[in-house]
């Protein structure tokens, strides 16, 4: 009877000694949560710098999740940067997700503004990570926004699925479609964008018919205007299908006016 209760007591130690850790850990993330919902970002910091100087903390722990929030939320801006780029360089899927569920709208909006250009492509390109619709849509107008954006095809494609379902017609849903989607709904959509995001698309238009120009080593100016003319009529026939003589006509006279200038 003796042996039995020794072995029970025994064994319910070493659970014990096997759990204490697991126990710490639940309570110490627990903790850290908690100073996180309540702003204590500084608090976060002080209490984590020690492990992190002496390399404590794995990468992949949820503690080194709360040390890279609380650097950008102290403003210690730098040493956020070179961490959280390094995560992305190493493919880190699971910590970098992290920080943009909780930073991401701020975090995007501000690397955006200071043209973190490297950075934000990098994260962009970064396979296994998703957004919530706003950061998809930001990132979607930063890739457009660049003049890189015309040099890579994938970048446009995937400008194109960031943007996501948006019932907005806006010049990433036109560009898609006319060159790599379902061309009749760029035609059928044109007239419902609003004049700024028509006129912007016209430019998209006539820029990648000037690449074909700057690459060719011999050039017909007038076969050129004549193939870009045909394009142009089709356009005509499809819109005059599906909309009003007032819509067309602006798109149809800018269009014309360009192409006189290549006469």
């Amino acid at each position: 009877m003796k042996k039995k209760i020794g072995l029970i007591i025994f064994m319910l130690l070493s659970l014990g000694i096997f759990l204490y850790p697991q126990y710490e850990q639940w309570r110490l993330d627990r903790n850290l949560n908690r100073m996180l919902e309540n702003g204590q970002y500084e608090e976060i910091y002080n209490l984590l710098l020690p492990e992190i100087r002496e390399n404590q903390i794995d990468k992949e722990s949820k503690k080194y999740y709360y040390f890279l929030v609380s650097l950008y939320k102290t403003e210690k801006n730098s040493l956020f940067e070179s961490r959280f780029s390094e995560l992305i360089r190493e493919k880190n899927v699971m910590v970098v997700q992290r920080v943009i569920d909780y930073l991401g709208d701020e975090l995007i909006k501000t690397y955006v503004n200071q043209g973190k250009t490297e950075l934000l492509l990098s994260l962009i390109e970064l396979e296994g990570l998703t957004f919530n619709e706003d950061q998809g849509y930001y990132l979607s107008r930063f890739i457009f926004n660049g003049l890189y954006f015309f040099e890579n095809e994938d970048l446009i494609k995937r400008a194109m699925d960031l943007r996501g379902e948006r019932e907005e017609i806006d010049r990433i849903y036109l560009t898609y479609h006319y060159f790599f989607g379902d061309r009749n709904k760029a035609i059928e959509k044109y007239p419902l964008a609003n004049y700024h995001c028509q006129n912007t698309f016209l430019g998209i238009f006539f820029n990648r018919w000037y690449q074909r120009v700057y690459s060719a080593i011999y050039f017909d100016r007038a076969e050129y205007v004549k193939e870009l003319i045909q394009e142009i009529e089709e356009w005509n026939q499809e819109i005059e299908k599906l909309n009003s003589g007032i819509l067309k006509s602006s798109f149809i006279s800018n269009f014309y006016r360009v192409v006189n200038s290549l006469k």
